[in-house]
C-alpha cells in the first residue's frame, strides 16, 4: 500500500496494458480512464501521492486515537474500581500496551512500542486500499488539511479511479518482472533462491501471476466504486437540477396565477362600475323624466332632490338627495330652466 512512482513506467491514461495474462486488465484500465478524461498525467501524479498521504495520516491517525483510548483507560480506572467485567477485560488490555515507569516524581504510563503490532486497529497490512480510501473519504476536509500535496479539487470518484490505475500498474509490474522495482525484485529472487536450496522448483512466476491477480481484482474494486461514486453524483445534479426546474415553474405559474387574478379582478371591478353607471343612468333618466312633466313643482333643486330622492326609494332605488338635487340642477342648467 504505497505510491513509489508506478506512474513513471506506466503511463495511467494511455499506456499500454497488456491482455495475457489477466484478460480484464484493458477493461479496467479503460473503465478507470473515462472518469479521469478531463485530467492530465501530471494531475493523475498528483492525485496519488495526495492518496497515498492521506493513507499515512489515516493509519497514523488511528493508532494515535487507540493509544489515547487505551491511556485513558489506565489513567481514568483501577483495576480494584472495575465495575465490570468488560471494564476489568478493557482495563487489562490496556494495560498490556504499557509499561509503569518511575521518572522520580512517581509512576508513569508508557507505551511499548514493541507491542505496537498487537494493537487492535486497521493497518496497512491487514486493510485494503480500497476500504482505507473509503474511510479517508468520509473525512476528507480534516485529512486534507494535515497534506501538503496540491490535487486541484479533485472529487471523491476521481480518487478512485487513480487509485485502481495505480494498482492495475502494480498488477502489471508483477506480471512483467522487468518493471518491479528492484527492492521488490530482490524479494522474489531470495525467495526463489530458498526454495531451490530447499530442493524444490521456484515459483516465483506463480507467485508473480497470483499477486498480479489480487492488485488486479482490488483494481476492479476501486474502479467500479468509483463508477458508483460518479454516478451517485450524476443523479444528485440531476434531481438539482429537476428541483431548480420545479421551483422555477412553480415560480412561473405562481406569477402567471397572481397576473391572471389581477387581470379578473380588474374585469370585475369594471364591471361592476359599468353595471353602477348603468343604474346610476337609469334612475337618473327617471328621475328627470319624471321633473320635467312639472318643473314647477318645487322651488328649488333642493326640494326637488328631497322628493325624488324618498319617489326612488319606492322604487327599491336609494340615492341621496344631494345627489337627485345634482342630476336635477345640471338637467336645469342644460335646459335653461330656472328655479323660482
Amino acid at each position: 500500500m504505497e505510491f513509489w512512482n508506478q506512474f513513471e513506467k506506466f503511463n495511467p491514461l494511455s499506456g499500454d496494458v497488456p491482455i495475457y495474462p489477466i484478460s480484464h486488465l484493458p477493461d479496467i484500465a479503460w473503465r478507470a480512464r473515462t472518469l479521469l478524461k478531463n485530467r492530465t498525467v501530471e494531475q493523475c501524479i498528483s492525485i496519488a501521492e495526495y492518496i497515498d498521504g492521506l493513507f499515512n495520516i489515516y493509519f497514523q491517525s488511528v493508532k494515535e486515537n487507540e493509544i489515547n483510548r487505551l491511556f485513558a483507560i489506565l489513567t481514568q480506572s483501577e483495576l480494584g474500581k472495575c465495575k465490570s467485567r468488560d471494564e476489568e477485560d478493557e482495563y487489562q488490555y490496556a494495560l498490556y500496551f504499557f509499561d509503569s515507569v518511575d521518572n522520580g516524581d512517581g509512576c508513569k504510563w508508557v507505551f511499548n512500542p514493541d507491542r505496537e503490532v498487537d494493537l487492535d486497529i486497521p493497518t496497512a497490512g491487514n486493510t485494503s486500499e480500497i476500504d482505507t480510501l473509503k474511510e479517508c473519504v468520509s473525512f476528507l476536509d480534516e485529512l486534507s488539511e494535515a497534506t501538503e500535496v496540491v490535487t486541484d479539487d479533485c472529487k471523491p470518484f476521481e480518487l478512485f479511479a487513480v487509485l485502481a490505475l495505480w494498482l492495475l500498474s502494480d498488477a502489471i509490474n508483477l506480471i512483467n518482472p522487468d518493471s518491479i522495482n528492484e527492492d521488490v525484485s530482490q524479494v522474489f529472487a531470495n525467495l526463489d533462491e530458498m526454495i531451490r536450496e530447499m530442493g524444490f522448483k521456484t515459483i516465483g512466476s506463480n507467485i508473480n501471476l497470483s499477486m498480479a491477480g489480487c492488485e488486479a481484482l482490488k483494481a476492479m474494486d476501486a474502479a467500479c466504486y468509483a463508477e458508483h461514486l460518479h454516478e451517485v453524483e450524476r443523479i444528485i445534479l440531476v434531481h438539482r437540477l429537476e428541483l431548480t426546474k420545479t421551483h422555477d415553474e412553480y415560480q412561473n405559474e405562481k406569477i402567471k396565477q397572481e397576473e391572471e387574478d389581477r387581470k379578473r379582478k380588474k374585469e370585475r371591478s369594471a364591471e361592476l362600475n359599468r353595471q353602477r353607471h348603468k343604474k346610476d343612468h337609469e334612475a337618473k333618466a327617471l328621475v328627470i323624466n319624471e321633473w320635467l312633466k312639472d318643473t314647477n313643482k318645487h322651488p328649488s333643486a333642493e326640494k326637488a332632490g328631497l322628493h325624488f330622492s324618498d319617489w326612488l326609494k319606492q322604487k327599491s332605488m336609494e340615492y341621496e338627495p344631494r345627489t337627485v338635487s345634482g342630476w336635477i340642477r345640471k338637467a336645469a342648467n342644460e335646459k335653461g330652466i330656472r328655479f323660482r
